[in-house]
């Protein structure tokens, strides 16, 4: 009789308790509901186009996180690239970025996404042409190498002239001042009529280069 009496109690605890437990079902949605998927960053678009001597990037990109943050980096050879500046990340919509000083000739571009902390997630590298706003043109005046700028940056410039066998006849130097655009560089000799090459360098990073004709 106890014995029945115990396995009563016992069928009727067992039945109470597979009542209060709720189906593996539910604690799975639950399990769900508490887990924020997260995936890794997927730009989507971007795109380049130089407009008035300036470069306009545009990109847009998915599963971006709150915190990070998009860098836009350049490079004029495709390798090797350098920070141009950096914005808040956007989860949604259009980003958009301004080159105001890009380089003369092919640029190229890319945006890495990230924080300090995580490693950078990159965008595929895009290039875009940017036609010289410079006007250089040197011509020959009283034994003195006259030399004609136009729209080129204020700043120090080395001037080197190169004959058409690539050999290098003037190194010299000048200082570019925004309301000057003629300069007159001391020549060391005569220097025999034809073709060169005349080359500005600046520290600034510009760097143009002009074919002339001196006689």
């Amino acid at each position: 009789m106890k014995s029945l009496i115990f396995l009563i109690i016992v069928t009727a605890l067992s039945v109470s308790v597979l009542a209060q437990s709720p189906p593996k079902a539910d604690i799975l949605n639950a399990s769900l509901n508490n887990f924020e998927l997260t995936q890794d960053p997927d730009f989507t678009r971007i795109s380049a186009r130089a407009i008035n001597g300036l470069v306009r990037i545009s990109w847009e990109a998915d599963g971006v996180q709150e915190k990070e943050t998009f860098y836009i980096e350049r490079s004029s050879d495709g390798q090797h690239f350098a920070t141009l500046g950096d914005i808040p990340a956007s989860r949604t919509g259009s980003n958009n970025f301004e080159d105001r000083n890009p380089n003369s000739g092919i640029n190229y571009y890319r945006i890495a996404i990230g924080n300090p902390s995580e490693k950078k997630l990159y965008s595929e590298t895009i290039s875009v042409r940017v036609l010289s706003r410079e006007t250089l043109n040197a011509f020959l005046n009283n034994g003195n190498l006259v030399v004609q700028v136009k729209d080129l940056k204020t700043g120090s410039y080395k001037v080197i002239l190169v004959n058409a066998s690539g050999q290098p006849v003037m190194n010299d130097e000048l200082k570019h001042n925004s309301g000057q655009d003629l300069y007159r560089l001391n020549l060391t000799g005569a220097l025999p009529s034809g073709i060169y090459s005349i080359i500005l360098r600046g520290n600034n990073g510009v760097s143009v280069t002009r074919q002339v004709l001196l006689k």
